[in-house]
């Protein structure tokens, strides 16, 4: 998904999996100012990197984890977390901020691309079972889609 994401427009791309991601991300924030980070998976151990990433002492940013599920109750001293659930958005100003403010111009202006394509799996319910199989096996890059 590198050359995915880098059409997207990503600037730089990073490897989860690699021993050295934290070193990394270090390096890549190096001189930049961070508002703090987002763990948007919160699974599969990517709260415990995202913690250990804004407690590493060569981490500059604000260390503060906005994360989708509940943190865990022993963060790592200075950290602080917040769980978020997405749709607390459409009811604040962050909402506003986005969704009126930021994406309407920003699509237009392809500034923000609407990604990825839709991948249809079926028409029906009797495909629901099919998209959570292939979610099952892994998806990525996709975006699954059952009309009715």
């Amino acid at each position: 998904n590198f050359d995915y994401v880098r059409k997207l427009g990503a600037i730089q791309v990073l490897d989860y999996k690699k021993e050295s991601v934290i070193d990394d991300i270090v390096s890549a924030l190096k001189g930049k100012s961070v508002a703090g980070v987002l763990d948007a998976v919160a699974e599969n151990g990517a709260m415990e990197a995202t913690l250990k990433l804004v407690a590493d002492p060569r981490f500059t940013g604000k260390r503060f984890v906005s994360t989708v599920r509940s943190p865990p109750e022993d963060l790592p001293e200075g950290v602080s977390s917040k769980w978020v659930f997405s749709s607390d958005v459409k009811d604040n100003s962050i909402g506003k901020a986005i969704f009126e403010d930021y994406l309407p111009e920003a699509l237009a202006k392809g500034k923000f691309v609407a990604a990825p394509d839709p991948h249809v799996v079926g028409k029906g319910l009797e495909h629901v079972q099919a998209g959570i199989d292939m979610i099952g096996k892994g998806v990525s890059a996709k975006k699954l889609v059952i009309t009715l």
